[in-house]
């Protein structure tokens, strides 16, 4: 009667586990990943929306002009960058785009009509 495992058994489990160890090291670090990349697009989607609510709140926001500056947010550096230009259609265009490396790049477009009565 033959109790236990041969050294041939022993090895190829291990080896086994090996893989299916790794592979659940590869799938946890690419939600890591994930997750923490849809928290820094959320991150910079409100950098966005607080750029385009500033704007807003200007005296004169109807001027065309470009800006660009850096903003550290929770740790992390974003470059934003806005653009407000007027269209041929005489509506007047408020871009804002955010980019980080962990974020990539996002945007928000106001625009502005004649009709809105202004802004």
């Amino acid at each position: 009667m033959r109790r236990g495992f041969t050294l041939v058994e022993s090895v190829a489990a291990s080896a086994i586990l090996v893989l299916v160890l790794g592979a659940m090291g590869l799938a946890a670090k690419a939600y890591w990943n994930g997750r923490n990349r849809v928290e820094a697009r959320k991150e910079a989607l409100a950098l966005a929306a607080a750029e385009i609510s500033s704007y807003e709140g200007r005296e004169q926001p109807g001027v065309p002009m470009t800006a660009s500056r850096i903003v550290c947010f929770l740790g992390e550096p974003y470059w934003v960058r806005t653009v407000a230009s007027e269209e041929p259609s005489g509506a007047f265009r408020l871009e804002v785009g955010v980019s980080s490396p962990v974020a990539g790049e996002v945007g928000l477009v106001r625009m502005y009509y004649p009709q809105d009565g202004g802004m």
